[in-house]
């Protein structure tokens, strides 16, 4: 009995050699070969609360699992076909009695072995156990092929042996007439006996061949490949099979041989039999069927679209590059077996690719161009055009379908923006502040007709749409405007009507500047007429106003001009100033005598000073406008001082020979003043 340690340090000690010893296990199972699932038994009574607490990593290399997605997981969970073969009551009683268990565990049916495994059940402390299992699908799979070839060798070896029992004469006769070389060697490889077709082979007789062995008549190099199948089917007492060549007269031929050891009555193997069968029309035809395919393959690679099939039950059994690269996959063959839902698209699109699939498979009759989408592997979302057709055996069952699809993702986006477009030429064509019309140049029927349209005509464009003038006009109103249509039309140039009065039922009388444009197709046919009425009915009516109120500005701005340029000055209550600047035509002489005049009444001047300091040119019509402001002043009892005369325009006015008789005169502006304050008696003007 183990003394319990009840100082610290023995404690620590006897942790520290568990941990060790923890350790070690842990190592053994994380590197054992065999792969290891642990149990526990969470209710003795239900054995389908086996759930799994551990897995060391050899599992996923030996199942394709993680041990991270099975372990917390239950038993039926993570393998749900174990039930039918008993396997989780099988685990429950070992915890329950604490017997170990062991079983092989296969994957198939009687044909085919998928794969197999040799298991071991040990029970564990705590309601656990662990299984212990190790890959023997290559032996399961070859004892099945054995057995199906010992199976096949039986009936035939049963098949001979009835014939020998009936009548021994027909035995060469049954070996002759089999298609297959047969033949029997004793253990030095030597024949015993063999039939026709066996001696055809060495080009021999039957009879001229017992006793003799292969190396006598051909090449070491094919000999020593046969040898070697009849050794080791002594050896192991299999069967073995193979295909093999050997030359022939008329060149190399393939067989397909079956070796089997015979025994005697003791059951030690005394000879081995041979079956071989000439298979070389068959490799021909498979050689040529396999170079078929490659080229069919070829073919449907090339095509520009995706190209897959599938059978009864949706699984894909084939598709071209174009649709494997789609997929994620690295190679059409990857495709084979898998379903929509093994692929990147989502379930959405896997269910509708599968709904149609069922439709074309139940009603036998294609469907084409689905439009649908498929989430590609790049992750982009691809629009496609399907086409499904069913596929038929030659019964006219149908078997399968066969798809394809054209990535139509472009023209999807062209078709969005062409409807997005058209969504906002509607938009605008019905908010536009004019009115627009469309016409067929063919026969003037209008196919647009906006809401301006409406407004300014008083119709309704369902009421115009498909119809013409000559519905809704009198025929020669109607007649004027078709014939005006097609001369636009046919002179090819934009047509523009300034204005032209239109009665709308609406708006009563208004005025339209029309704008009538021609449209052509590709080939410059000219389709349609373009009318645009712009009503200026208002624009017309404000720029009248606008011209009226301009020429009131006008005629105001004149007015200030003229008191502005011919400014009358009060300097006293007999004196007035009227200084002239720049220069004089008619108009203005006309002005500035009127003003002189209307200044000298309304002051009653008796000096009237006329200064023309600002005028730089002084000619005929300035001298002449000065004599008759002088006459006009005496009229009413004035004098008139002229000043301001510089050298130069002296110098004119004598070279003109103006008479300045009766109109005195001073050099300067300062000299008229004072000369008229002394004659009027000094006083200023005051305001």
């Amino acid at each position: 009995m183990s003394t319990i340690p009840t100082t610290p340090e023995a404690l620590s000690a006897e942790n520290n050699a568990l941990r060790a010893e923890l350790a070690r296990y842990r190592a053994i199972f994380e590197h054992l070969s065999l792969g290891v699932h642990v149990y526990r038994l969470e209710d003795r009574d239900d054995d389908r609360t086996l759930r799994m607490v551990a897995a060391n990593p050899i599992v996923e290399e030996m199942t394709g699992v993680k041990p991270a997605d099975v372990v917390g997981r239950t038993l039926d969970e993570n393998f749900p076909g174990l039930r039918e073969q008993g396997v989780p009551q099988s685990y429950a009683k070992v915890v329950r009695t604490g017997q170990p268990l062991t079983f092989d565990v296969t994957y198939g049916d009687e044909r085919v072995i998928t794969s197999a495994f040799a298991v071991r059940a040990v029970p564990l402390p705590n309601d656990e156990l662990a299984v212990m299992f190790e890959n023997i699908t290559e032996r399961k799979q070859v004892e099945q092929e054995l057995r199906h070839l010992n199976a096949e060798l039986e009936q035939r070896v049963a098949e001979r042996t009835a014939a020998l029992e009936r009548s021994e004469r027909f035995l060469h006769h049954v070996l002759d007439a089999s298609p297959a070389a047969i033949y029997i060697k004793d253990l030095e490889g030597r024949f015993i006996l063999l039939n026709r077709n066996a001696a055809a082979v060495v080009g021999r007789a039957p009879d001229d061949l017992i006793g003799h062995a292969d190396s006598e008549f051909f090449a070491e190099a094919h000999v020593a490949r046969w040898r070697a199948a009849e050794q080791k089917a002594a050896r192991t007492g299999q069967v073995v099979v193979q295909e093999e060549t050997a030359p022939m007269p008329d060149g190399v031929h393939t067989f397909l041989s079956i070796r089997a050891p015979m025994y005697d009555e003791h059951g030690n193997v005394f000879a081995i039999s041979g079956f071989s069968t000439d298979i070389t029309d068959r490799v021909r035809v498979e050689e040529q069927l396999r170079q078929a395919r490659e080229r069919l393959q070829l073919i449907i690679d090339s095509l520009p679209g995706a190209v897959f099939w599938k059978d009864r039950n949706s699984i894909y059994q084939g598709c071209n590059r174009t649709f494997a690269r789609f997929a994620g996959l690295a190679s059409p063959a990857e495709i084979v077996g898998k379903s929509d839902y093994d692929l990147p698209w989502t379930r959405e699109e896997s269910d509708s690719y599968r709904a149609f699939d069922r439709q074309v498979m139940e009603s036998g009759e294609a469907v084409l161009h689905i439009v649908e989408t498929q989430t590609q592997a790049d992750g982009r979302v691809a629009w496609a055009s399907t086409n499904k057709i069913p596929l038929h055996d030659r019964h006219g069952k149908v078997i399968g379908i066969l798809g394809t699809y054209e990535d139509i993702t472009d023209l999807k986006r062209t078709e969005e923006a062409l409807r997005e477009s058209q969504q906002l030429f509607q938009t605008l064509f019905a908010h536009l502040p004019v009115a627009v019309l469309l016409k067929t140049a063919m026969d003037g029927r209008f196919v647009l007709w906006n809401a301006a349209s409406e407004q300014l005509f008083g119709l309704r464009a369902e009421e115009v749409i498909g119809k013409t003038d000559y519905d809704f006009f009198p025929r020669e109103q109607a007649d004027a405007f078709r014939a005006k249509d097609r001369e636009v039309l046919a002179r090819g140039v934009t047509e523009v009507i300034p204005e032209e009065p239109v009665d709308s039922p609406s708006l009563g009388p208004r005025i339209v500047r029309t704008t009538k444009i021609p449209l052509y197709d590709e080939r410059g046919k000219p389709t349609y007429l373009l009318v645009i009425c712009d009503d200026v009915t208002e624009r017309r009516r404000i720029e009248q106003e606008r011209l009226a109120f301009q020429e009131q500005i006008i005629e105001a701005q004149q007015h200030a001009l003229r008191e502005l340029s011919t400014p009358l000055l009060p300097l006293s209550k007999r004196v007035v100033l009227l200084p002239i600047i720049g220069s004089m035509d008619t108009e203005r002489a006309l002005q500035l005598i009127e003003t002189l005049l209307q200044g000298v009444a309304e002051h009653r001047a008796d000096i009237a000073l006329i200064d023309i300091t600002g005028v730089q040119v002084v000619d005929t019509q300035v001298a002449n406008t000065l004599i008759q402001a002088a006459r006009a002043v005496r009229l009413l009892g004035a004098r008139v001082v002229l000043t301001g005369i510089r050298p130069e325009v002296a110098q004119t006015l004598v070279h003109l020979g103006v008479d300045l008789s009766g109109i005195l005169t001073r050099g300067t502006l300062q000299d008229g003043i004072a000369y008229a304050f002394g004659q009027a008696g000094g006083e200023w003007s005051r305001p």
